[in-house]
């Protein structure tokens, strides 16, 4: 404890604080930050431990070049390596958790970075050739086939629960959607790019033919999973639970839902597309 009090009131000496409390030290806790997982909690631990001990050895630094009896030069020297070292450790902590961070979120949520509103071309994702929207549904494909992705299997519904909450309008655009028809379903991959907002439900718009026609229906779909803020899901839904459900709906089928199913399910001419999200309350 003399030792930390020592310190911490500049009475260990100038040369001693600085060389071996400040710069020596540096050794052990760069191994110790090397050993961790940038971004991880230990990493945030270590940092926050790391500013601890700096702000104490830094203020036993400052009170010793006060307390030096030698020359002026080496006290004004040390004061100033103790003004700039809080940069040093901003710099250091975004380096270790910020930037790890931000990156791991680009990295997640970039399948769905197109945040502008999509034109009647596009298949989604910001796709605009059938060459591109081929390639990608086939890489999500052998995704879920590997089981690297999950399925969660999506569900109409008619009602919203008490607690459901509109997401603000001008944030569904930013939505990532992409889908495709496979054995009678509509597989759909979802990605959330809200900073905070989950997704739980979505009104899921379809056409017969070019996106932006007229005649378009629209489904209340309980995705059946909470697709969290930075994160993407692959759902899908049945085509024969779509119609009996679109029969349910209004005890007959419109002229754009006739044309949908006498169509065939694996022409692609549809277009579906994402008109509105829930979330539930928190």
């Amino acid at each position: 404890m003399n030792t930390i009090s020592d310190l911490w009131r500049g009475r260990s000496g100038l040369a001693r604080t600085y060389w071996l409390w400040g710069v020596l030290s540096g050794i052990p806790w760069g191994i110790a930050l090397s050993l961790v997982t940038p971004g991880s909690a230990p990493a945030i631990l270590a940092v926050l431990a790391l500013v601890v001990y700096y702000v104490m050895v830094h203020v036993g630094i400052w009170r010793a070049a006060s307390q030096y009896q030698g020359a002026k030069v080496w006290a004004i020297l040390a004061k100033i390596a103790v003004l700039i070292t809080p940069v040093c450790l901003v710099l250091g902590t975004m380096l270790a958790v910020a930037l790890p961070a931000y990156q791991d979120y680009k990295k997640r949520s970039s399948i769905g970075s197109s945040t502008s509103p999509k034109s009647s071309e596009e298949y989604g994702f910001g796709i605009s050739s059938r060459t591109e929207y081929e390639g990608t549904v086939a890489k999500y494909r052998e995704q879920i086939k590997s089981g690297e992705i999950h399925v969660f299997d999506s569900t109409p519904t008619m009602y919203l629960k008490e607690g459901d909450k509109e997401w603000p309008e001008e944030e569904v655009l930013k939505i990532g959607f992409l889908w495709w028809y496979e054995d009678d379903y509509i597989y759909m991959i979802i990605s959330n790019n809200h900073p905070r907002i989950p997704i739980r439900k979505i009104i899921l718009g379809a056409n017969h033919g070019a996106c932006g026609t007229t005649g378009q229906t629209s489904y209340p779909v309980d995705l059946n999973i909470d697709i969290q803020p930075a994160h993407f899901a692959a759902v899908r839904l049945s085509n024969d639970l779509l119609f009996k459900f679109a029969y349910q709906l209004s005890g007959k089928l419109n002229d754009e839902e006739q044309k949908r199913w006498s169509s065939g399910r694996t022409d692609r001419n549809d277009c579906f597309n994402i008109l509105n999200a829930w979330f539930s309350g928190f």
